[in-house]
Formats: structure tokens, sequence, C-alpha cells
């Protein structure tokens, strides 16, 4: 169990996300452009990037320390975030300039 959990935390389709996602995300075509994303996350189990389900741990623990949990979930979200502007048409990014996470793009 513990390695098909640690293959699933490293899985990355984005080498083939052409592939999976071929319908890029422009100012008309919303619900087909999420029929296609929406899966993708959901086999990843990381839509609670994008919803807002589970948001991001403490940075830090008791005394200073790094929180693990938090350095996977930035990581993980960050991912997404690089799915969500693969996916998107050019002319949309300007839009997102200046967000930090996958919900707020």
């Amino acid at each position: 169990m513990a390695s098909a959990l640690a293959t699933l935390i490293n899985f990355s389709p984005m080498s083939n996300l052409t592939n999976q996602i071929p319908l890029k995300l422009t100012s008309i075509n919303f619900l087909l452009w999420k029929l296609q994303f929406l899966p993708m996350l959901r086999g990843c189990a990381l839509e609670h990037h994008i919803d807002g389900s589970q948001p991001a741990p403490m940075k830090l623990l008791s005394e200073n320390q790094s929180n693990p949990a938090y350095s996977l979930w930035v990581r993980q979200d960050q991912m997404v975030f690089r799915w969500i502007i693969a996916c998107i048409l050019d002319s949309i990014i300007p839009q997102i300039v200046g967000v930090e996470t996958a919900k707020e793009a």
C-alpha cells in the first residue's frame, strides 16, 4: 500500500497532458474543458487544490520545524497550477498573472 501511495503522490501526467486534455480553455468552453480536467485531478486525488476542501497545512510545526505535510501540499498545488497553465490558451494566461495557487488560478 505504501508503494502504491508513493506512486500516486509522484504521478505527474504533465508529460502526456496534451493527449489527456486536447481542448484548451478559452473564454467560451469552460464546461467542456472542465469535463476533461476534473477527471484527471480526481484520478490523482488532487481536486482539493482547486475546490479548497483541504487547505494548506501549517507551514511550521512546533519550535519552528518545517512541516513535511505543508511541503507536500505546496508541491502538489504547484503541479496542479502548472497543469492549469498548460491547459489554457496563451491569451488567457495574463488573467492569472500574479496568482500563486491552483485555487486562485
